[in-house]
Protein backbone atom coordinates (compact mmCIF):
# COMPACT_ATOMS: atom_id res chain seq x y z
CA UNK A 1 0.00 0.00 0.00
CA UNK A 2 1.11 3.50 -0.92
CA UNK A 3 0.50 5.66 1.34
CA UNK A 4 -0.34 9.56 0.36
CA UNK A 5 1.36 12.32 2.41
CA UNK A 6 -1.03 14.78 3.31
CA UNK A 7 -1.02 18.43 1.64
CA UNK A 8 -1.34 19.98 5.56
CA UNK A 9 1.50 18.84 5.96
CA UNK A 10 3.73 20.13 3.20
CA UNK A 11 2.09 23.36 4.39
CA UNK A 12 2.63 23.10 8.24
CA UNK A 13 6.24 22.74 7.08
CA UNK A 14 6.35 25.92 4.83
CA UNK A 15 4.62 27.91 7.78
CA UNK A 16 7.20 26.58 10.45
CA UNK A 17 10.12 27.38 7.92
CA UNK A 18 8.87 30.76 6.99
CA UNK A 19 8.53 31.05 11.47
CA UNK A 20 12.35 30.40 11.98
CA UNK A 21 13.58 32.95 9.06
CA UNK A 22 11.54 35.42 10.18
CA UNK A 23 12.90 34.73 14.15
CA UNK A 24 16.49 34.25 12.88
CA UNK A 25 16.35 37.61 10.63
CA UNK A 26 14.75 39.57 13.83
CA UNK A 27 17.78 38.24 16.40
CA UNK A 28 20.43 38.86 13.36
CA UNK A 29 19.33 42.26 12.76
CA UNK A 30 22.89 44.31 13.96
CA UNK A 31 22.38 47.55 16.41
CA UNK A 32 25.89 48.39 16.38
CA UNK A 33 29.28 47.53 14.98
CA UNK A 34 32.35 47.54 16.98
CA UNK A 35 35.97 48.36 15.93
CA UNK A 36 39.15 48.88 18.28
CA UNK A 37 41.70 52.12 17.63
CA UNK A 38 44.85 51.26 17.04
CA UNK A 39 48.57 52.53 15.29
CA UNK A 40 49.28 50.38 12.51
CA UNK A 41 52.51 52.00 10.89
CA UNK A 42 52.28 52.69 7.19
CA UNK A 43 56.08 52.64 7.27
CA UNK A 44 59.16 51.58 9.20
CA UNK A 45 59.63 53.72 12.51
CA UNK A 46 62.41 56.24 12.11
CA UNK A 47 64.28 57.81 14.86
CA UNK A 48 64.40 61.42 15.09
CA UNK A 49 67.68 63.22 14.23
CA UNK A 50 68.28 64.92 17.17
CA UNK A 51 69.60 62.98 20.28
CA UNK A 52 66.43 62.64 22.73
CA UNK A 53 68.12 60.05 24.98
CA UNK A 54 67.35 61.97 28.45
CA UNK A 55 63.83 62.90 27.11
CA UNK A 56 61.03 61.64 28.78
CA UNK A 57 57.70 62.52 26.68
CA UNK A 58 54.24 62.28 28.22
CA UNK A 59 50.99 61.91 25.98
CA UNK A 60 48.01 63.26 27.64
CA UNK A 61 44.35 62.13 26.40
CA UNK A 62 43.00 64.16 23.56
CA UNK A 63 40.46 66.51 24.06
CA UNK A 64 37.66 65.14 21.46
CA UNK A 65 35.36 68.42 20.27
CA UNK A 66 33.15 66.34 17.58
CA UNK A 67 29.66 67.66 17.82
CA UNK A 68 27.77 64.35 19.00
CA UNK A 69 26.45 63.11 22.59
CA UNK A 70 28.01 59.66 22.50
CA UNK A 71 31.74 60.24 21.88
CA UNK A 72 32.28 56.65 21.76
CA UNK A 73 30.57 56.69 18.26
CA UNK A 74 33.22 56.88 15.22
CA UNK A 75 31.24 55.96 12.29
CA UNK A 76 28.15 54.89 10.61
CA UNK A 77 27.20 51.91 8.39
CA UNK A 78 24.40 53.56 6.28
CA UNK A 79 22.44 50.17 5.08
CA UNK A 80 19.10 52.25 3.84
CA UNK A 81 17.15 55.62 3.35
CA UNK A 82 15.90 54.81 6.81
CA UNK A 83 18.15 52.89 8.19
CA UNK A 84 22.03 53.65 10.28
CA UNK A 85 23.69 51.50 12.19
CA UNK A 86 26.84 53.08 14.16
CA UNK A 87 30.39 51.98 14.50
CA UNK A 88 31.53 52.65 18.46
CA UNK A 89 35.51 52.07 19.41
CA UNK A 90 34.68 48.79 21.62
CA UNK A 91 37.63 48.59 24.26
CA UNK A 92 38.92 52.63 24.33
CA UNK A 93 37.23 56.05 24.06
CA UNK A 94 38.39 57.67 20.85
CA UNK A 95 39.92 60.52 22.60
CA UNK A 96 42.52 58.08 24.51
CA UNK A 97 42.75 55.47 21.83
CA UNK A 98 44.21 58.40 19.97
CA UNK A 99 46.84 59.16 22.47
CA UNK A 100 47.73 55.31 23.15
CA UNK A 101 48.16 55.35 19.24
CA UNK A 102 50.32 57.99 19.30
CA UNK A 103 52.05 57.21 22.58
CA UNK A 104 52.78 53.48 20.69
CA UNK A 105 54.39 55.16 17.46
CA UNK A 106 56.21 57.48 19.87
CA UNK A 107 57.98 53.97 21.64
CA UNK A 108 58.62 52.64 18.24
CA UNK A 109 60.65 55.65 17.39
CA UNK A 110 62.91 54.35 20.03
CA UNK A 111 62.03 57.39 22.20
CA UNK A 112 61.13 57.43 26.51
CA UNK A 113 57.68 57.91 26.66
CA UNK A 114 56.31 57.71 30.15
CA UNK A 115 53.20 54.82 31.31
CA UNK A 116 50.87 56.79 32.30
CA UNK A 117 48.24 58.77 29.97
CA UNK A 118 46.67 62.14 31.90
CA UNK A 119 44.28 64.47 31.14
CA UNK A 120 45.02 67.65 30.00
CA UNK A 121 42.85 70.63 28.94
CA UNK A 122 45.71 71.73 26.59
CA UNK A 123 46.15 74.93 28.96
CA UNK A 124 49.89 76.37 29.79
CA UNK A 125 48.97 76.60 33.58
CA UNK A 126 47.62 72.88 33.66
CA UNK A 127 50.84 71.42 33.25
CA UNK A 128 52.34 68.97 35.87
CA UNK A 129 56.19 69.21 36.48
CA UNK A 130 55.98 65.29 37.01
CA UNK A 131 55.16 65.08 33.10
CA UNK A 132 58.71 64.55 32.30
CA UNK A 133 60.19 67.12 29.73
CA UNK A 134 57.88 67.31 26.91
CA UNK A 135 54.11 66.97 27.14
CA UNK A 136 52.30 66.23 23.76
CA UNK A 137 48.41 66.29 23.46
CA UNK A 138 45.88 67.77 21.34
CA UNK A 139 42.31 68.12 20.06
CA UNK A 140 40.11 65.89 18.03
CA UNK A 141 38.26 67.56 15.61
CA UNK A 142 37.25 65.13 13.09
CA UNK A 143 37.25 61.21 13.16
CA UNK A 144 34.90 59.15 11.37
CA UNK A 145 34.03 56.69 8.93
CA UNK A 146 30.54 56.36 7.46
CA UNK A 147 30.01 53.00 4.76
CA UNK A 148 27.76 53.52 2.41
CA UNK A 149 25.91 51.03 -0.46
CA UNK A 150 26.52 51.28 -4.02
CA UNK A 151 25.40 49.28 -6.96
CA UNK A 152 27.42 46.52 -6.34
CA UNK A 153 30.17 47.97 -3.96
CA UNK A 154 30.07 49.55 -0.58
CA UNK A 155 32.23 52.45 0.11
CA UNK A 156 34.54 52.88 3.01
CA UNK A 157 35.19 56.64 3.53
CA UNK A 158 37.25 57.13 6.25
CA UNK A 159 38.63 60.96 7.64
CA UNK A 160 40.28 62.33 10.86
CA UNK A 161 41.76 66.05 11.31
CA UNK A 162 43.54 66.71 14.94
CA UNK A 163 45.75 69.84 16.10
CA UNK A 164 48.12 68.55 18.50
CA UNK A 165 49.32 70.80 20.79
CA UNK A 166 53.06 70.43 22.11
CA UNK A 167 54.32 71.47 25.16
CA UNK A 168 58.00 72.54 27.34
CA UNK A 169 56.96 70.86 30.82
CA UNK A 170 59.42 72.49 32.75
CA UNK A 171 58.97 76.11 31.48
CA UNK A 172 55.00 75.48 31.45
CA UNK A 173 55.10 76.79 27.65
CA UNK A 174 52.87 75.44 24.34
CA UNK A 175 55.66 75.92 21.55
CA UNK A 176 54.15 73.71 18.79
CA UNK A 177 50.79 73.78 17.25
CA UNK A 178 50.09 72.12 14.22
CA UNK A 179 47.06 70.06 12.56
CA UNK A 180 47.29 67.03 10.59
CA UNK A 181 44.65 65.53 8.61
CA UNK A 182 44.15 62.15 6.19
CA UNK A 183 41.11 61.14 4.67
CA UNK A 184 40.81 57.92 2.72
CA UNK A 185 38.23 55.86 -0.04
CA UNK A 186 38.05 52.56 -0.60
CA UNK A 187 35.55 50.10 -2.54
CA UNK A 188 34.81 46.62 -1.24
CA UNK A 189 32.11 43.97 -2.21
CA UNK A 190 31.18 43.49 1.47
CA UNK A 191 31.09 44.85 5.21
CA UNK A 192 32.72 43.76 7.77
CA UNK A 193 33.61 44.97 11.32
CA UNK A 194 37.14 43.83 10.36
CA UNK A 195 37.54 46.10 7.34
CA UNK A 196 35.77 48.95 8.40
CA UNK A 197 38.95 48.99 11.81
CA UNK A 198 41.03 48.78 9.06
CA UNK A 199 40.88 51.64 7.12
CA UNK A 200 39.36 53.66 10.10
CA UNK A 201 43.10 53.21 11.74
CA UNK A 202 44.58 53.62 8.61
CA UNK A 203 43.68 57.53 8.31
CA UNK A 204 44.83 56.83 12.07
CA UNK A 205 48.11 55.56 11.32
CA UNK A 206 48.95 58.01 8.67
CA UNK A 207 48.25 60.86 10.79
CA UNK A 208 50.10 59.84 13.26
CA UNK A 209 53.26 58.87 11.08
CA UNK A 210 52.75 62.37 9.38
CA UNK A 211 53.63 63.77 12.75
CA UNK A 212 56.64 61.91 13.83
CA UNK A 213 57.87 62.67 10.26
CA UNK A 214 57.80 66.67 10.94
CA UNK A 215 61.26 68.07 10.65
CA UNK A 216 59.85 71.21 12.44
CA UNK A 217 58.68 69.03 15.26
CA UNK A 218 62.08 67.79 16.13
CA UNK A 219 63.54 71.47 15.44
CA UNK A 220 61.32 73.46 17.82
CA UNK A 221 61.39 70.47 20.39
CA UNK A 222 65.50 70.56 19.80
CA UNK A 223 65.12 74.64 20.53
CA UNK A 224 63.63 73.98 23.91
CA UNK A 225 65.98 71.76 25.46
CA UNK A 226 69.29 72.56 24.25
CA UNK A 227 70.59 74.06 27.16
CA UNK A 228 69.33 71.13 29.36
CA UNK A 229 71.91 69.68 31.33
Amino acid sequence: MVLKKCPCDSLFFLITLCLFSFLFSACSTVSVYNVNLNYEPTKQATKPEINLSKVVFTVAEFNDLRNMENKSVVGKVIESKSKETPIISLEKKPSYAFASAFKDALFRSGLTVAGDIPSWDNKEGSIKKEWGRIIIGGNINELELVVKDGIATKSYEAKVNVRIMVGDVKKSEIFYIPTYESANTITDITFSEEKAQRNLNAVISTVIDRLIADKELWKKIGDNIKNDP
